[in-house]
């Protein structure tokens, strides 16, 4: 990681968070299984707890400012909140 960071702008938030809103409105991953046995070790420079829009949204960022980026969540689909409001912000 550097020492030298640059900012986030409000217009690289909202877009985005557009990018993965329509990411997750048009790809469903309900058929996918979550792994719940297996050993690994990941290093990253953030690690994201959750995987919503919010979440998606800090790590595309991340990824764009150079740094990689770990999305770790519990359910066995991409989404958290966002996916079960049909991706419709509250």
């Amino acid at each position: 990681m550097s020492d030298k960071r640059e900012r986030v702008t409000r217009r690289q938030v909202l877009v985005g968070t557009g990018a993965m809103a329509a990411a997750f409105g048009t790809v469903t991953l309900s058929s996918c299984k979550a792994r719940t046995t297996g050993k690994w070790d990941q290093e990253a420079d953030i690690v994201v707890v959750g995987s919503g829009v919010g979440a998606c949204t800090a790590a595309v960022v991340a990824h764009e400012s150079g740094d990689s980026a770990l999305v770790v969540e519990k359910a066995a689909t991409v989404g958290g909140t966002s996916a079960k409001s049909a991706g419709v912000l509250w």
